[in-house]
């Protein structure tokens, strides 16, 4: 296991076998996927027992039966282990996982994704794939630009002083913008953080309704205000700005979650499972990847289920296209990939209607 020292290249497509972030591993908390290549996985982890930020690299499970690799990644161990320089990471252990896994302090997880298996990549098109029984199923829903903060009052994409996180402290707001600028819109995921926060200190009822100040017992309450006669959640003011949320971007997130919300239930429904019979789910897209999985489940996206097996992959579509140009045989098996998916529309469906009728609602969080 070797000190934290830097970040390693991703290689795209291989979120199939990446640690889910908040994993625990021996005494080893995952907080991120830093690079996989053909000699193993390199995770940032966080050491319980010390206090400490490691680097931890894994030989992949598909090698683990090779006995050249094996030995090639103990000889690296002890290489390194043998050096003693301020610019050289120190290995502080090796060891073997059950079963017969090699690992610089960690197993290897299984190569294959668990299943059932939800994929989705959130934006102005909700693209949702879904792999149960050895089928995959995809769809895609019309959710809209407001989960990427467009055709909101203050909304912007997510560039340089855009509120991209909303939390609130002993009854004060507390907002971090991008690049550490001075506020000047709301960003997607700020968006979807706010909503969140309205949901859970009661200034917002389950149908969407941002309610009266005087119906409210928290001290956030002073920030529903009336501007223009529509009622606005005022996030951020200054002598050049004044940054909210109004009732009518609410309503504009509602019909973005509930057109994906019914994409993913028609796909389960399809498939004969229920939601939380999902076991993985992997969140992609520029805007999906920057997400809370917290506010994705407050605000209804997912299930308390669905987001223990989540994690994220920034920008998986690209990655995917990336390794495929990079392999001179992928175009087969991406050709015999495509023939395989089974695309359900959703488009004037009378399953898809009653699903977003359904799912159009917040969770209520009484």
């Amino acid at each position: 296991m070797c000190r934290f020292s830097g970040s390693a290249p991703l290689d795209a497509g291989l979120m199939s076998i990446a640690l889910p972030v908040g994993s625990r591993l021996g005494p080893y908390e995952i907080s991120a996927l830093l690079g996989v290549g053909g000699m193993g996985e390199v995770y940032r982890a966080r050491d319980t027992r010390l206090g400490r930020t490691v680097a931890l690299k894994v030989l992949p499970s598909d090698a683990t039966a090779d006995p050249e690799r094996r030995q090639s990644f103990e000889e690296e161990a002890r290489t390194v282990a043998a050096l003693n320089h301020p610019n050289i990471c120190v290995l502080y252990d090796i060891g073997e996982s059950v079963p017969s896994t090699p690992a610089s302090g960690v197993p290897s997880p299984e190569s294959r994704i668990p299943n059932p298996a939800l994929f989705l990549d959130l934006g102005t098109n909700g693209e949702i794939a879904l792999l149960a029984d050895g089928r995959l199923s995809a769809t895609s829903a019309a959710a809209g630009p407001a989960f990427e903060g467009g055709n909101l009052s203050c909304g912007m994409a997510a560039l340089p002083g855009a509120i991209d996180a909303v939390a609130a402290r002993d009854g004060r707001l507390v907002l971090h913008a991008l690049a550490d600028r001075p506020p000047v819109g709301l960003c997607g995921s700020g968006v979807l953080d706010t909503i969140s926060l309205l949901l859970g200190e009661g200034l917002l009822d389950a149908t969407g309704r941002l309610l009266d100040p005087a119906q409210v017992a928290s001290p956030l309450g002073d920030r529903l205000q009336e501007i223009n006669g529509e009622r606005h959640f005022v996030l951020y003011r200054d002598a050049a700005r004044l940054i909210s949320l109004s009732q009518a971007d609410i309503r504009q997130v509602q019909l973005a979650k509930g057109a994906v919300r019914a994409g993913m239930e028609v796909l389960f429904s399809k498939a004969g499972i229920e939601g939380d019979a999902v076991a993985a789910v992997v969140i992609t897209g520029s805007f999906g990847a920057s997400l809370s999985l917290a506010s994705l489940k407050s605000v209804g996206v997912l299930t308390e289920n669905m987001v223990k097996n989540a994690r994220f992959v920034r920008e998986g579509a690209l990655a995917g296209v990336v390794r495929t140009l990079a392999c001179p045989d992928s175009a087969a098996s991406v050709e015999a990939l495509s023939q395989g998916i089974s695309i359900i529309p959703l488009s004037g469906t009378p399953r898809f209607e009653k699903h977003f009728i359904e799912q159009i609602n917040f969770p209520s969080h009484t």
